[in-house]
């Protein structure tokens, strides 16, 4: 939120064994760039300090996807095709 205005959204899958999917962190375009994305995965670290692995995918062709969350700790562990879309898996361990 931002001055009482939702700019994005979080979508989180508890595996219920200290795992987690990322399906889906998105700010809205306008408000790009101004530490959201960053300030979201904060939130993430604090809202689930049980986690020690989290995994997520996101399109190949993507690269400024693969900028943030590279800086955010996670890696590219696989790579798939769904349908006619090149997909990447990210993946990032926790120490807890």
């Amino acid at each position: 939120m931002v001055d009482e205005i939702i700019v994005g959204d979080i979508i989180v899958r508890d595996n219920h064994d200290g795992t987690y999917f990322l399906g889906g962190l998105c700010v809205i375009p306008a408000y790009e760039n101004n530490g959201i994305g960053q300030a979201a995965m904060n939130f993430l670290d604090r809202q689930f300090k049980g986690a020690h692995h989290w995994s997520l995918e996101t399109p190949a062709d993507k690269e400024r996807n693969h900028y943030f969350y590279k800086k955010c700790g996670f890696h590219i562990t696989k790579e798939y095709k769904v349908s006619t879309v090149n997909i990447v898996l990210f993946e990032k361990s926790v120490t807890v």
